[in-house]
């Protein structure tokens, strides 16, 4: 008992809701797109990103394993190693809201975008 009412049960408050008009939806995003098979992107990354890469390829080592062994030897010797950096760190968020909303019948709702708790890998 809360605020001196008798509480009722959730199947009773989901019974009312319907009533009301509302339908309970798992809620789910709707698109995901990341774009890497666009024209222009395939373009950029075919004429200036891969010729790039290649171009300074000479100037680049390979190493391999835990001990670094030496894979590869830099092909030009009067150049200075050249050492690419990659980041290879993601940061997701955590949805704070629970998964199940209530909405009218045949409408979606938009969440905020609040970004929750993160999780850094």
């Amino acid at each position: 008992m809360s605020h001196g009412l008798p509480a009722i049960c959730l199947r009773t408050a989901y019974s009312w809701l319907q009533k009301m008009g509302l339908e309970a939806k798992e809620y789910r995003k709707a698109v995901y797109f990341d774009g890497h098979e666009r024209k222009d992107v395939l373009e950029y990354r075919n004429k200036v990103y891969l010729p790039a890469i290649t171009a300074v390829e000479p100037l680049l080592a390979e190493y391999k394993g835990k001990e670094m062994d030496v894979v590869r030897q830099l092909t030009l010797n009067w150049e200075r190693e050249h050492v690419p950096i990659f980041d290879n760190e993601s940061i997701c968020y955590h949805n704070n809201s629970g998964r199940l909303e209530w909405v009218r019948r045949g409408e979606v709702t938009l969440r905020e975008e609040g970004q929750g708790l993160d999780l850094h890998s």
